[in-house]
């Protein structure tokens, strides 16, 4: 799908993120994207450039919630988190996406919430990254997660 030039979330998704595509469809792609290499930090971005949620087809409204459920499930079947955060600013990058990230047990009081952002550079793993996409992705494509 074409994509502005000039916007960050576009130059990605027409790349290959580290451990490939977790989830894509015609509306969607999912992947590990740089600046969030944590194990069990997915970006779901919309695949055609549209700056918002608001701006969200009707189609791509009504798969949202699905997308979500298949990428939370195999998010928790790959990592076990306490807790998965759905985390969407926009303001840097304004092309409509949104973070799943995975919080575990491990990760102390002081950083859970909103400051798990502010700390993820202590979190971040490119390959242990890498092999949880690889495992969500391969589970996804086997569909072995319930709908």
């Amino acid at each position: 799908m074409p994509g502005l030039s000039n916007c960050h979330i576009c130059l990605v998704l027409g790349s290959e993120p580290l451990g490939g595509w977790v989830y894509r469809d015609e509306r969607w792609a999912a992947g590990v994207h740089p600046d969030a290499e944590v194990p069990g930090w997915i970006v779901l971005s919309l695949r055609r450039h549209a700056e918002g949620m608001d701006a969200m087809s009707g189609d791509e409204a009504a798969s949202f919630g699905t997308v979500l459920t298949l990428l939370s499930g195999a998010i928790t079947k790959v990592c076990r988190p306490e807790r998965i955060y759905l985390l969407s600013f926009g303001d840097l990058n304004p092309h409509w996406h949104l973070l799943l990230a995975a919080r575990g047990a491990a990760v102390p009081v002081a950083h859970r919430g909103p400051q798990l952002w502010t700390h993820r550079h202590r979190y971040l793993d490119p390959a242990a990254a890498q092999a949880a996409a690889e495992q969500m992705g391969q589970l996804l494509a086997e569909d072995s997660l319930p709908r």
